[in-house]
């Protein structure tokens, strides 16, 4: 660009010099030279602005055609989401409310049955132990020994604790036998609907990313609707400016033409070729204009983009580094809490409870980077039956057990004793 403007100048100053030299053979103070001049400078100023003008239209055109490109793109996508109604949505909502009521009613239904349970197998065992008593002081006296008369016991009547009637053992034995079984389906039907309410969840919280993104993709067609029709404003407004300067351009050339003699024919040549390398020039400054400022711009976008990298580097291995000590921290307090739970349900003994543990749940359903902890209570039935129970059920005293080591698993995990 600079070798061409170079040239350009080079030519001009011959045509100028040509000028000088024709004009020297006019008469200098014919007032026509004067107009001439007048006009055929602000011909060559019309005529750069009209340029200008076509070039701000040319790039508005290509920033629409951008927009359009990516509008389609965002079309492509939208299409490949499918437009959940609302009415799906609240059906969802309500299935889960449903199946957390059903839950809670089982939940509370199983330890009515398993309180029911243990109390009569309590009072089982206390008229056992009653007939134990009796049974001893009986052989004192000669009355039979302790196992002829438990013998004898099965097939004795007993006072219901429940009516105050003589049934027969085996009756209420049978019937407790029932509740178990009873409790059996019940637990099943927890766990059936347990799948069924993780089931329900995943699909809405599926369903509300679709519809996020579905929102997203909207809003962003939205801005580029908006967008575009203002571009296509400033098209509008572009094209009547410059629909204007071409007719002045016109009326300024038919004024040069009308200008013309037989005196100035080659000095107004002179002056059109020296006025077109004017603006050529004009034209060429600009050019060299904007790509010396997009080199600058690329240069600095260049530096800056090292450095970028250089920081993103570090902050990647940074964030590496705090993300395996997370992991790490939260397995060993995982861990510790599991360790140490284990170790006082031994000790203390409670009846009923197998196991209460923390499970550290990664990826689905998950946020990138983010762990979830699902806190799992488990009970056994006198049969050998295991089904998870929650916390809500815990007695006020295993609730804090619990609580007791989860802060002892947090105290040990991030050395706060040291």
């Amino acid at each position: 660009l600079r070798e061409k403007i170079e040239d350009k100048r080079e030519e001009l100053a011959d045509l100028e010099a040509d000028i000088d030299d024709s004009s020297r053979d006019v008469e200098e103070g014919r007032k026509e030279q004067a107009e001439l001049e007048e006009k055929l400078q602000e011909l060559r100023s019309t005529r750069s602005e009209l340029e200008s003008i076509r070039r701000k239209i040319e790039r508005q055109e290509e920033s629409i055609s951008s927009l359009k490109r990516e509008r389609s793109d965002l079309e492509d996508d939208l299409e490949e989401l499918p437009e959940a109604p609302m009415g799906e949505h609240q059906n969802l909502e309500a299935d889960i409310d449903r199946l957390r009521t059903e839950r809670q009613d089982l939940n509370t239904e199983i330890n009515e049955l398993r309180s029911l349970i243990q109390y009569n197998e309590e009072r089982l065992e206390a008229e056992d132990y009653d007939l134990l008593e009796d049974g001893g002081t009986a052989a004192d006296s000669g009355e039979g020994s302790v196992t002829d008369q438990l013998v004898a016991s099965e097939s004795e009547t007993v006072v219901c604790w429940t009516c105050g009637s003589s049934v027969e053992r085996e009756q209420i034995e049978s019937t407790i036998e029932r509740l178990k079984r009873l409790r059996t389906e019940k637990v099943d039907e927890l766990n059936d609907i347990k799948t069924r309410l993780e089931e329900k969840k995943e699909a809405q919280r599926e369903a509300t990313k679709k519809q996020r993104k579905r929102s997203e993709i909207e809003r962003k067609l939205d801005d580029i609707e908006s967008e575009l029709q203002r571009r296509d404003e400033q098209i509008d407004a572009l094209k009547q400016n410059r629909e204007s300067l071409t007719e002045e351009v016109e009326a300024l050339e038919s004024d040069v033409e009308n200008l013309e003699s037989a005196d100035f024919e080659e000095i107004l040549s002179l002056h059109k070729e020296a006025n077109q390398l004017e603006f050529e020039i004009d034209s060429l400054e600009s050019d060299l204009e904007e790509v010396t400022e997009e080199i600058e711009s690329i240069e600095a976008d260049v530096e800056r983009a090292d450095e970028l990298r250089e920081e993103r580097s570090e902050l990647v291995e940074e964030l590496t580094d705090q993300r395996t000590k997370i992991d790490q921290i939260e397995a060993e307090a995982v861990e510790s809490f599991n360790e140490h739970m284990e170790s006082i349900l031994e000790l203390l003994g409670y009846e009923n409870i197998e196991r209460i543990w923390i499970e550290r749940i990664e990826g689905a359903g998950t946020s990138e980077g983010q762990t979830r902890f699902e806190l799992h209570i488990v009970r056994t039935t006198e049969n050998g039956a295991a089904y998870e129970d929650t916390i809500e059920h815990l007695s006020e005293s295993e609730r804090e057990v619990t609580g007791l080591i989860f802060a002892l698993a947090g105290y040990l995990v991030h050395d706060l004793h040291e």
